[in-house]
């Protein structure tokens, strides 16, 4: 589990203090389960802030095109994003074992 801990990216290291205050230790499947949660709510947070950005894109042009939405749909093909968001996050973690 040490190795483990010590082999993260410096962006963890709030994460690796909050484990290393358990008392007993939690084990490896515990550790990596938390780990692999901070990560998803860093992904999760990456696609609000870009999906803000979409939306705040399609009201820009919106009032661009006094509010008509025909050819602003197209400009914007959000499956494509979300397509790309989902090969980027993977799969969720499932339940340690």
């Amino acid at each position: 589990m040490m190795l483990f801990l010590m082999g993260l990216n410096e962006e963890y290291e709030f994460t690796k203090s909050q484990i290393l205050l358990y008392n007993p230790l939690p084990n490896l499947a515990k550790t990596y389960g938390m780990i692999a949660n901070v990560e998803k709510q860093r992904k999760l947070q990456i696609l609000d802030n870009v999906l803000a950005l979409i939306q705040q894109e399609i009201g820009k042009a919106l009032k661009e095109n006094n509010g008509n939405l025909a050819g602003v749909s197209n400009m914007y093909h959000m499956e494509a994003y979300m397509a790309d968001f989902d090969h980027i996050a993977g799969p969720a973690p499932g339940p340690a074992r």
